[in-house]
């Protein structure tokens, strides 16, 4: 999305273009006037009639040529207008006027190298100008010309540090030059100048958000949204950030609000479904995929989505039908044809899903490793043991640090009896994924075969102690998410015993320091509260302010 940028205003550079009457024949400054009167009512044909009249009366009338130009433009005759404004210059060879009003009518036209020359003509005759240097600059962003653009913005700044406009063309320039975190003062700046301008709050959140500050970002898109609640950008952007920072049932009530404004929004149907599966919601979710459909049937996005949705409901033939229809819309689509494998292989049709993983590599022999790596689980199945390794091997190839495959692969040779290269490729599968309980267990099992004891029972006890660690954490998840609900519903007590139990068993947990921090800000234990934030904040340092 281009950033908005404000437009000339040709009313008001017509109406500020009069100023005092000038000493002249009585029929011209008549016509003058009534010319005048007209297109402040909005009729501009009428205007043209009259100051036609008053250039032909007076044919060195500088403002009724600009009058007559700035008419002519609002009537969408170009061409007379740009006449006219010459005709002023020619007059006034000095005068800034006519090149700012040429300016404006070529960038009406989309004609940016010439409204560029005239802009730079004013700029030769009022060279400590800000305005003009802003629209140069404007220019410049709108044919993506950014660092020249950046650089007129940065002059105007200089020239006019309280120019509001120019903070703010500056702070998109650098946005889309890939600069967020060069753009977030501009754009402060932008945002305190010019309090009512959503956009700038909105291009400030969207910053913000690249910067990974999803709590500023997230209050810079809820003042965009409150200054303009029917924009549905910055709904949209809202609900994302939202979602980025895990909060997500509140996206889920943006993405509805947004779709109030705009029901056929197929493209809010769509991330309104992603953040339901990730609430793991699968039903809900197939109802908006199947909603955006509606509006959009052959959406390709949509129909991969909705495939996801159906798996993670289990319901396995509705996904291939699914993904069957996408691939007639896109038959050399890798990961769609990876998707259907998934959901073949789920049926236990591993013979045709392996058919179908084969086209994918067809596809993209070196770009997916998870492609590679599923044919190597159903050939392993099919106990095609050296099929399944090549696989694997494959998979290892193409993404150096894939521990699953170089685990997997070890658990091949150890079934082929390759009991020291199974070892040397297990311990290679814990340097990607040390915390792996599975792998250390194999490990151990793989050495105690071969006699080294101490070893194995090293392996055998670290097994032991990840597998504590993760029951831990799986425990303290369900006491996080039954606090969260406990804290909801006003239960502040029964919160607190749940989140207390959450870092007992986690004390790595930052989000549960940060939970009980605020169900004790809630009972009126500030101190304790203070403190279990201190230690949140201690553990993430981008934990939300409490």
């Amino acid at each position: 999305m281009r950033p908005r940028f404000l437009e000339l205003s040709i009313i008001f550079v017509f109406l500020t273009a009069l100023g005092a009457l000038p000493v002249c024949g009585q029929s011209a400054a008549a016509a003058y006037q009534k010319g005048v009167a007209l297109a402040k009512k909005n009729d501009f044909a009428g205007a043209v009639v009259e100051l036609e009249k008053a250039v032909k009366a007076n044919p060195k009338y500088y403002e009724a040529f600009v009058a007559l130009g700035t008419a002519q433009q609002q009537l969408q005759a170009y061409g007379a207008a740009a006449d006219a404004f010459r005709q002023a210059l020619a007059l006034r060879p000095k005068a800034v006027e006519p090149h700012l009003l040429l300016g404006g009518l070529y960038q009406q036209l989309n004609s940016a190298d010439n409204a560029l020359a005239e802009y730079r003509e004013a700029l030769k005759i009022a060279p400590n100008s800000a305005e003009i240097r802003q629209s140069i600059g404007f220019v410049l962003a709108a044919t993506n010309r950014l660092p020249e653009a950046i650089a007129e913005f940065e002059a105007a700044i200089k020239l006019k540090p309280a120019l509001a406009q120019s903070h703010y063309y500056l702070g998109t320039a650098r946005y889309f030059s890939d600069d967020p975190a060069g753009a977030i003062p501009a754009l402060l700046e932008a945002a305190r100048l010019m309090p009512a301008n959503a956009d700038a709050q909105y291009y400030l959140g969207l910053c913000y958000g690249k910067t990974k500050d999803l709590t500023n970002a997230i209050k810079a898109l809820r003042q965009a949204v409150k200054l303009a609640p029917p924009t549905i950008e910055y709904r949209q952007a809202l609900a994302q950030a939202l979602m980025a920072d895990d909060d997500l049932e509140e996206s889920i009530a943006e993405y509805r609000e947004l779709l109030k404004l705009r029901p056929d929004f197929a493209q809010g149907y769509n991330d309104l479904g992603l953040v339901l599966i990730n609430t793991r919601a699968p039903d809900e979710a197939i109802a908006v995929f199947r909603k955006a459909l509606e509006f959009e049937p052959e959406n390709t996005s949509v129909l991969q989505n909705l495939g996801i949705a159906l798996m993670q409901k289990a319901d396995f033939a509705a996904a291939v039908a699914n993904y069957r229809k996408l691939l007639e819309l896109t038959p050399d689509d890798a990961v769609a044809n990876y998707n259907l494998a998934i959901a073949l292989k789920q049926q236990d049709k591993l013979d045709e899903a392996a058919a179908v993983l084969q086209r994918a590599i067809e596809l993209q022999p070196d770009k997916l490793p998870e492609i590679h790596y599923t044919l190597g689980v159903i050939r392993l199945q099919q106990a095609r043991l050296d099929d399944a390794a090549a696989s694997f091997q494959k998979a290892w190839d193409i993404k150096p640090d894939y521990g699953e495959a170089v685990y997997t692969l070890g658990s091949v040779r150890q079934q082929q009896g390759k009991i020291d290269e199974a070892i040397e490729l297990f311990r290679k599968a814990l340097k990607f994924l040390p915390e792996a309980a599975e792998i250390h267990n194999t490990l151990g099992a793989a050495l105690r075969s071969k006699g080294d004891l101490e070893g194995a029972k090293a392996e055998l006890q670290e097994a032991a102690r990840l597998n504590k660690l993760k029951t831990n954490r799986q425990a303290a998840t369900f006491s996080l998410n039954t606090g969260i609900a406990n804290l909801k519903a006003g239960r502040i007590d029964e919160a607190i015993a749940q989140f207390e139990n959450v870092v007992k068993l986690t004390p790595e947990n930052a989000e549960g320091f940060y939970q009980l921090a605020r169900a004790l800000k809630a009972k009126g234990k500030t101190a304790e509260a203070a403190a279990a934030y201190k230690q949140a904040k201690q553990l993430n340092p981008q934990i939300k302010p409490l």
